[in-house]
């Protein structure tokens, strides 16, 4: 072999090198930015939680049509489905605080809202127990195919099925978000603000909550947010607004951003980010322009597998109601705000 034919080996055996060394380095980084962690079901002592399909609870709109089914799981959480088994809607893997009852017939409204059909024109709220006029509660449920409780019933299963074996990524909170429920009046965005701006105050610095509100229902917070920065029914920019100047007056000056957009990718990696981070988000749900948003605070992110739908993005959120962990299809999230450095 010349020596010109050494070279061109050489030459090669370095660009073969170099292109090993590419591609390894290019897995790793695919790999970390794509870890599957610790499966939601997991952190259950029952790892083989499932669908308790005699269970079925039919759920309505004001028409009487049925737009959902409702499941309780063996650990006593539930899972909400589309009532043509086209989605799921929300679930959540903690002992539910509600208990419906096949003998009764239930509206499902609008995500974490449900009301026991108490006659033709009444209904009670399933968690706060406020009786309403039917006509006046906002349905944002809208029905979505025909109605086909197996297919219902095998969505619900599948996606249960997904949490211990289709996770493809997932990450929560290190520590558990303050248990407020305190929302007589349409105060949600009160409620999410003083969850989170708790959670700042006793795990990044102390100077996000006075200690004269730092009580454990929240009550004195929320009512301290309510009636010097926010009011009730607050939309977007009222939620930002009243919040930052409440950071103004305690001289931190880190602002709330907020990012909008239905089912959007963008939100959904905010929300992403933020956690991955170890800091909590307050999550819009898709609300109306009568009754405003409906705010929740972001406690965690799933990305689950499913062979017929592809990849799911859930958000895990505190519901303001005394829920730390339930879990929204993305397809209902319609922004966020979070406090930006």
């Amino acid at each position: 072999m010349n020596l010109k034919s050494k070279k061109m080996i050489n030459i090669w055996h370095k660009r073969l090198t170099i292109i090993i060394v590419a591609i390894t380095f290019l897995t790793f980084v695919v790999f970390q930015n794509q870890t599957i962690y610790a499966k939601d079901i997991n952190d259950y002592e029952d790892t083989s939680i499932s669908v308790l399909t005699n269970s079925t609870i039919p759920l309505y709109n004001n028409e009487n049509d049925i737009i959902a089914y409702y499941y309780e799981l063996s650990n006593g959480g539930y899972i909400i489905v589309n009532a043509d088994g086209s989605a799921f809607i929300e679930y959540s893997l903690e002992d539910s605080k509600i208990d419906l009852l096949e003998s009764k017939n239930y509206y499902y409204s609008d995500v974490l809202s449900l009301h026991e059909k108490l006659d033709s024109a009444i209904a009670e709220n399933c968690i706060t127990g406020e009786i309403a006029e039917v006509d006046d509660i906002e349905f944002n449920i809208k029905k979505s195919g025909i109605n086909n409780v197996k297919s219902a019933t095998d969505l619900a299963m599948n996606v249960v099925s997904c949490l211990s074996e289709g996770v493809f990524e997932e990450k929560k909170l290190k520590y558990n978000t303050m248990t407020y429920k305190y929302n007589p009046d349409g105060r949600c965005g009160a409620v999410a603000g003083a969850i989170l701006l708790r959670y700042y105050n006793d795990y990044v610095n102390t100077r996000y909550v006075s200690s004269t509100y730092e009580t454990y229902d929240g009550k004195a917070l929320i009512n301290f947010l309510v009636n010097n920065y926010l009011g009730t029914g607050t939309t977007y920019k009222e939620l930002r607004n009243g919040l930052n100047s409440y950071l103004s007056d305690i001289n931190i000056s880190y602002r709330f951003r907020m990012l909008q957009g239905k089912n959007s990718l963008d939100v959904f990696n905010k929300i992403r980010e933020y956690i991955k981070n170890n800091k909590p988000v307050i999550v819009g749900l898709t609300g109306s322009e009568k009754y405003g948003d409906h705010w929740v605070v972001g406690t965690g992110y799933s990305i689950l597998y499913n062979k017929t739908f592809g990849f799911i993005n859930i958000v895990n959120v505190n519901d303001g109601w005394g829920n730390r962990d339930v879990s929204i299809n993305m397809y209902y999230v319609d922004g966020c705000q979070y406090i930006y450095k």
